[in-house]
């Protein structure tokens, strides 16, 4: 009687694996402009909230510190930074003057695509801050960023220094 010794093969042919390099690269083809078309949403919202938190730390810093915070937003470079009033200021009035020992404790650009813009009267002041009890130093009013797509959030600073979002797609109508 012979023997005969079993081989024993084991791993992929060439055919399946071209099957799933095929397969792998029919999927990406569909998922990819899916991923690119979602992105600038994505963006916007990540500057949104970006803005909101440092909002909300400028305010919690005024508050805290028993002082002055602000902010002030760069139109033409899409930047904003925060900073921590050394207490100089003229009531109802913010600079940032480093000279005079302020101090800035956030500094952000926005992502790519994302561009903050004026909408006339509604604009918040710039630079705008909060006081030692959170209250709006100067004003009221709302900061405005768009992204490529048409897609607008207006962020919104009142009276008691409550901050809130709105969207819309034509930079008219909030909702």
């Amino acid at each position: 009687m012979v023997f005969k010794k079993k081989v024993c093969k084991s791993g992929f042919t060439l055919l399946e694996l071209i099957i799933a390099i095929a397969m792998i690269g029919i999927l990406s083809a569909i998922a990819i402009p899916n991923i690119i078309s979602w992105l600038p949403d994505y963006r916007l919202r990540s500057a949104t909230r970006d803005i909101v938190s440092l909002m909300q730390e400028t305010k919690l810093s005024a508050v805290k510190g028993d002082t002055t915070a602000a902010m002030e937003f760069d139109f033409t470079q899409n930047t904003y930074f925060a900073w921590v009033d050394n207490g100089d200021a003229v009531p109802g009035t913010l600079s940032y003057d480093p000279g005079l020992g302020d101090v800035i404790f956030t500094q952000n650009n926005l992502p790519v695509g994302i561009d903050i813009y004026l909408n006339g009267s509604s604009d918040i002041n710039n630079p705008f801050g909060f006081n030692n009890r959170g209250f709006p130093v100067t004003s009221i009013g709302s900061v405005f960023i768009k992204n490529s797509k048409s897609n607008y959030r207006r962020i919104l600073v009142n009276i008691p220094g409550n901050i809130r979002v709105q969207k819309s797609t034509d930079g008219t109508t909030w909702n």
